[in-house]
């Protein structure tokens, strides 16, 4: 996709593999002129974590657009509006999967 005029790659500030993939879009972006945003869930995410990932959080902060959805945690009903919101105004998705691995 990002050779066929991929404009945008949004996250949402997770750690693990979508932190992973923010890493290599930066390296890719200014080859293929796309822009990255990040669109949190809450203000407060990530209040607690520990200093490393609060590092890694930061990295999320210093893309393109940072914006969040609610100021903070208030009903679960603002998570699965987070999600919809993410769903109804995104026109495609990579999804990642690993092959299952053969138990000895």
């Amino acid at each position: 996709m990002a050779d066929e005029g991929l404009k945008w790659l949004v996250f949402t500030g997770t750690l693990g593999f979508e932190h992973w993939v923010l890493e290599v879009a930066r390296d890719m972006k200014n080859d293929f002129g796309f822009q990255l945003a990040t669109i949190f869930d809450f203000e407060t995410h990530g209040e607690n974590w520990n200093e490393g990932n609060r590092v890694k959080l930061s990295e999320f902060k210093q893309v393109d657009f940072v914006k969040y959805a609610y100021p903070n945690y208030e009903h679960k009903g603002q998570l699965r509006d987070y999600q919809l919101f993410l769903l109804e105004n995104t026109d495609g998705a990579y999804l990642f999967m690993m092959k299952k691995m053969k138990q000895n």
